[in-house]
């Protein structure tokens, strides 16, 4: 850890940086499947949230993986983070409105 070459440095951000993203959507996940067992105490619906989980992330690799090893990994990551941030700030929009509870509850 004490080789401070630009390359070296340049690495270490983005393990970190990859690290930290992958703790969150671990926890992201986690919660959510244990917030379905929460609501419908029903293990196969937590189950399938759980596979749903395992499946994306065994089918996305490949094709994920490819597009960032043949385009430029800094436009890849940038787009990637604006997904992510517009994705969160749906989710987080839809909670200020109470739009969930009209879908959890099948209420219109």
């Amino acid at each position: 850890m004490s080789d401070s070459t630009p390359g070296m440095r340049t690495f270490l951000h983005l393990l970190i940086n990859t690290l930290v993203a992958n703790l969150a959507a671990g926890f992201l996940w986690f919660a959510l499947t244990f917030w379905v067992y929460l609501q419908t105490k029903n293990v196969m619906a937590t189950g399938i949230i759980g596979g749903t989980y395992m499946l994306l992330i065994a089918v996305c690799s490949i094709p994920f993986g490819t597009i960032v090893d043949r385009s430029s990994r800094h436009r890849v990551f940038i787009i990637a983070s604006a997904l992510s941030s517009a994705a969160f700030a749906a989710a987080w929009l839809l909670y200020l409105l109470q739009a969930l509870s009209r879908w959890l509850t099948g209420v219109g």
